[in-house]
């Protein structure tokens, strides 16, 4: 999230882009999306500007950035979490996942009692990457697994979306704390490895928007 750099590396540009692909989809369909697609639409905008405010800060002006992406992060974590309770729609769900975002929420504030707002909030990350994946594992083998064919499923991808991005930062971040404080080159160079799941995530996205808003319009959907 900080690199000590003028230049803007060339990797942040197709992640750019495939959003702005996903986007363009997303606002294509919107009127046929539900409000889980739409939270998920609404976190991706989202992400977008701060993507692009945290790459302004930090290539531009190159303060410490990391305020962005704490405040972020309890946005995200309600987006994609409510997004979820939509999909489940079972009463025990609801309640889980209701209960783990207050509780994330108290969480996040008490959090900045001990730690400025400039420093990450890497506890509250992990717990939330937990989170995430469970609710959406929950997703996919209660709601895609029934299918015959998961791959017209557009919650299929939505689901390997934030399972593979979110179970993968678990170790990536724990390791690249770790280099921070003995090799700070080979943790800059590692965070390029959260380019290239930023990339595939909104892929996966991209193509979830296109078959679930193609598939209502024919009066269809698999969900």
């Amino acid at each position: 999230m900080i690199l000590l750099s003028t230049a803007i590396p060339a990797q942040i540009y197709p992640i750019f882009g495939i959003k702005l692909i996903a986007i363009f989809i997303g606002f294509t369909f919107w009127r046929k999306f539900d409000i889980s697609y739409r939270l998920i639409f609404i976190h991706l905008l989202i992400a977008l500007v701060v993507e692009a405010l945290g790459l302004y800060l930090n290539y531009i002006k190159q303060p410490n950035n990391f305020w962005l992406f704490n405040i972020y992060m309890i946005i995200e974590v309600w987006l994609i979490g409510l997004a979820g309770k939509y999909f489940l729609q079972d009463k025990l769900s609801d309640r889980y996942i209701l209960i783990s975002l207050i509780g994330f929420s108290v969480y996040w504030i008490i959090s900045f009692k001990y730690k400025p707002i400039t420093s990450l909030l890497n506890v509250f990350f992990i717990l939330t990457f937990f989170f995430l994946v469970a609710v959406y594992i929950a997703v996919l083998v209660k709601k895609t697994f029934i299918n015959n064919n998961v791959f017209n499923d557009p919650l299929f991808y939505l689901c390997v979306s934030c399972i593979l991005y979110f179970a993968c930062l678990i170790p990536l971040l724990g390791l690249i704390n770790y280099l921070f404080s003995n090799n700070m080159k080979a943790a800059f160079n590692l965070f390029y490895i959260s380019h290239i799941l930023n990339f595939l995530r909104y892929s996966l996205v991209a193509v979830a928007f296109y078959l679930y808003g193609s598939q209502v319009k024919r009066g269809y959907v698999r969900q």
